[in-house]
């Protein structure tokens, strides 16, 4: 199952960082094929993302489901599963305070494509989920920075 953890750090207070990552809408459209996600309720969501991984290109729906939002602790995690794909996988997102106004915000992304060709598809995506997670971490860094 591929995997990624990256994590950056953002020079905003905390505050300022979870009010920014704590709300889809902010950030949702800096996710690399990215075309559009639908709010089922506080809990659970659908994606929709468009990708290419190697000479394959396809629009992929995907369930996000919401397993413990920590406010205290700044941590979401969650799990995905694959509407119209067989996929599966889930994540993190955290955020923690550093000296002075700092922030790290990390996050983790597992994903596992099923399927007949899902294991060509997960050797394709090894090595493309690192560039996918350091932009999309490097532009919610760049609009809360912006933000001031």
């Amino acid at each position: 199952m591929p995997v990624v953890e990256y994590k950056n750090i953002v020079n905003a207070p905390m505050d300022k960082v979870w009010g920014f990552v704590s709300v889809m809408e902010k950030w949702a459209p800096f996710l690399k094929g990215y075309q559009k996600h639908e709010v089922i309720n506080d809990k659970e969501s659908v994606w929709i993302l468009k990708g290419d991984v190697g000479v394959l290109s396809r629009t992929v729906e995907m369930k996000v489901n919401i397993t413990n939002w920590d406010d205290d602790n700044k941590k979401v995690e969650f799990t995905i599963d694959g509407v119209n794909e067989k996929a599966s996988g889930g994540g993190t997102f955290t955020a923690v305070a550093n000296s002075g106004n700092e922030t790290e915000l990390g996050f983790k992304l597992e994903i596992n494509a099923g399927g007949m060709i899902g294991p060509v598809v997960n050797v394709l995506l090894k090595p493309m989920l690192k560039p996918v997670a350091k932009e999309m971490a490097d532009k919610i860094k760049d609009a809360i920075e912006a933000a001031g």
